[in-house]
């Protein structure tokens, strides 16, 4: 793994009552990355957690990515401990103010590109939320999830969006509403991979920054975090590949 661009060092430390597995896994630290390396490590970490819950059949390369990887208006969002992903997330941006293109879930739900139309909205996506399938202690493994969103709100907020939309499976349906505040939008439809219902959520960065003054201590963020977010979005962006491999 290459050192990526490093944006918030600690986010997670030991807790009473973890295992020893889990104490080997903290503290968290958040990277974007941009590497065709680092891009292939995600990719593998994805398809071995959508493998496990059986969104997708066996493939020998067992790498999962697909066309909006490559975009170059995305950020791929890597929780690491050590030398090894723990979890990853991807965050698109649409390509323009009244615009849905770049945004994976925008022909699987209509009301994207109604939402797109609006006057002064700015659309990001959260999509392909993965966590190590070998992690089993529950209590680390939501917060690898929490801090994944947590960096990519900061992303979404650093990039000036209006709206944040994520598509995601029905066992996660609950956490990003009780946690994160999302709520349903539209009816849940077949979004790939797998034959699942899934639901399109969406939060109004008005509500997260709410949310945020709501929340404990690990949600809330600083103008020097969003700026430490916005300049390394500037060098992860600058240095992708012409598309992911």
């Amino acid at each position: 793994m290459t050192d990526g661009v490093l944006f918030q060092r600690h986010l997670f430390r030991r807790s009473a009552g973890m295992d020893a597995s889990s104490s080997k896994l903290s503290p968290i630290k958040i990277r974007l990355m941009s590497s065709s390396s680092d891009l292939r490590e995600i990719f593998r970490l994805r398809y071995r957690a959508y493998h496990h819950d059986g969104h997708l059949p066996f493939d020998p390369a067992e790498q999962f990515s697909d066309i909006n990887d490559g975009n170059r208006a995305t950020v791929h969002i890597a929780a690491c401990t050590g030398h090894a992903f723990v979890g990853a997330l991807r965050v698109n941006f649409a390509s323009g103010e009244a615009e849905a293109v770049g945004l994976p879930c925008a022909p699987y739900y209509p009301e994207v590109a109604i939402l797109s139309h609006r006057p002064g909205h700015r659309l990001v996506e959260f999509s392909r939320l993965a966590v190590d399938p070998d992690i089993t202690n529950t209590s680390f493994k939501g917060t690898v999830y929490a801090a994944l969103v947590r960096a990519a709100l900061i992303v979404a907020q650093a990039r000036d969006a209006t709206d944040i939309l994520v598509a995601t499976k029905p066992s996660m349906v609950k956490f990003y509403e009780l946690l994160v505040g999302f709520e349903r939008l539209g009816r849940p439809a077949k979004y790939p991979p797998g034959n699942l219902d899934i639901t399109l959520m969406r939060l109004t960065m008005q509500q997260a920054l709410r949310r945020q003054k709501m929340q404990n201590r690990f949600f809330r963020n600083s103008e020097d975090e969003v700026a430490s977010m916005r300049r390394a979005i500037e060098r992860a962006l600058a240095a992708m590949p012409s598309r992911a491999e």
